[in-house]
């Protein structure tokens, strides 16, 4: 909180967040419900962000949209943290051919581009919301086992993880009640970083044509129905398109400040 930065980006995802679980209470508006007669209408005090095609209210749909990019967002980080953090756990503490096997395969994962390689994944599962978060969930998932594992093999052989060892303490204690804890800011800020990526391909996905599928109101399914009309109606894809960049940044940022309150020997800098 004393990181302007970190405290005015945890602010705007505050009222993001806010603004998306309390829709009903900002807009009237059915968020699929067709109007054809309010069929692509400047923002106006009836419509603060104008409306699409079809009639439906931008905002609305901006809104109710928010709720499934955070929701899947945070989804795919859970599901990615935890997998790739278990993964990290056991082979950085026990080491030998079942490292090296699934190290070299992690290698291979993280030689494609992360969008390229979810866009192949979602491909195979066949386009739809969930498999959009299967697939950002399997891009993401090597950089935890990455981080988690390199912690791991810095505190295996830690003075404190030996005389645990010495008094009898199991594998799995040792794992869980000694090192994962010790991991735990760097997985945080990782974490953090992450949700901003995630929100980002699952949007890149819904955009071409592999992710959230309409009606679902979704930002990049949003902006791939707004890009047609970019000319005549540019508040159509814009306004979705801002509040990706802004939920992105702000989750950045907000990741910097993490890393840099729980990292001592970043304490105290600017």
């Amino acid at each position: 909180m004393r990181n302007p930065s970190g405290r005015w980006t945890l602010i705007l995802l505050v009222v993001i967040a806010v603004a998306t679980i309390a829709a009903p209470l900002f807009t009237h508006y059915d968020p699929i419900k067709i109007s054809m007669a309010q069929r692509l209408k400047a923002p106006s005090s009836a419509h603060w962000f104008g409306t699409d095609e079809v009639g439906r209210d931008v905002l609305t749909r901006v809104l109710y949209g928010g709720r499934l990019s955070l929701a899947m967002g945070l989804m795919v980080v859970i599901l990615a943290g935890s997998v790739g953090t278990v993964l990290g756990l056991f082979t950085g503490y026990y080491g030998g051919s079942l490292d090296e096997i699934l190290m070299r395969a992690l290698d291979i994962v993280m030689a494609f581009p992360p969008l390229v390689l979810a866009m192949a994944v979602s491909a195979m599962l066949g386009p739809s919301l969930q498999n959009a978060m299967l697939a950002t969930a399997i891009v993401q998932a090597p950089r935890f086992t990455r981080v988690v594992r390199s912690e791991v093999l810095l505190l295996r052989d830690a003075e404190f993880v030996q005389a645990a060892r010495a008094t009898g303490a199991s594998d799995l204690r040792l794992l869980f009640r000694y090192i994962l804890p010790n991991c735990f800011s760097s997985i945080l800020v990782l974490a953090t970083l992450s949700v901003g990526t995630a929100i980002l391909t699952a949007a890149s996905l819904s955009f071409i044509g592999l992710g959230a599928q309409q009606p679902t109101p979704e930002w990049g399914a949003m902006i791939a129905g707004g890009r047609t009309y970019l000319l005549d109606a540019p508040w159509y894809p814009t306004f979705p398109g801002v509040f990706i960049f802004a939920v992105v940044l702000s989750f950045n940022v907000l990741g910097d400040g993490l890393r840099d309150a729980l990292d001592p020997r970043l304490r105290g800098r600017g």
